[in-house]
């Protein structure tokens, strides 16, 4: 992935200004799992802790700087083993920095090898990568028990044009 969208200062900004909210909303559900399409992995998540009663392994491929993460700790008393986020160079770093006292929470540039997840996430991610289908092989290779994918636009469709639109304050 490349282009200014996910490498531009404001979008890196608009992460961390994300993580600071969550990170202040102590009473509250925190920022990042107020959207539907991340209530849905929480939800599936609590179910597969309820019925296993084992820590978790996750993969949440184009993650953010883990602020899905905190939607899971902060919201349940699902404990995580091992929480992996894949993210382009710029992201990585901003997560690495902020969340260094996460000692269960990896940020990695590609998909780790030899991890067998329970869940593989991925949200508005895929469908940015020119070779999402090698990518798509890749993750499945983690033999993730689950795969939740939400706004993948991606399959054998007319080439086409979007607007992702999800940083605050532009136009």
């Amino acid at each position: 992935v490349s282009g200014k969208g996910f490498n531009a200062d404001i979008y890196l900004q608009d992460l961390e200004n994300k993580y600071h909210q969550s990170q202040a909303d102590k009473e509250d559900l925190p920022v990042t799992i107020k959207y539907e399409d991340q209530l849905i992995s929480l939800f599936l998540a609590s179910l597969y802790y309820n019925y296993t009663k084992t820590a978790l392994k996750i993969l949440d491929f184009g993650g953010g700087i883990g602020t899905s993460y905190d939607g899971i700790s902060k919201a349940t008393d699902i404990p995580i083993d091992e929480y992996h986020v894949v993210e382009v160079p710029e992201v990585v770093k901003k997560g690495k920095t902020l969340r260094e006292s996460d000692l269960n929470l990896f940020f990695s540039e590609s998909i780790p090898n030899n991890i067998n997840f329970d869940f593989v996430f991925s949200g508005s991610a895929i469908q940015y990568l020119e070779d999402w289908h090698g990518t798509l092989d890749q993750l499945l290779t983690s033999k993730p028990k689950y795969f939740i994918y939400s706004e993948c636009l991606v399959g054998n469709n007319p080439t086409h044009v979007t607007e992702q639109v999800n940083i605050r304050n532009q136009s």
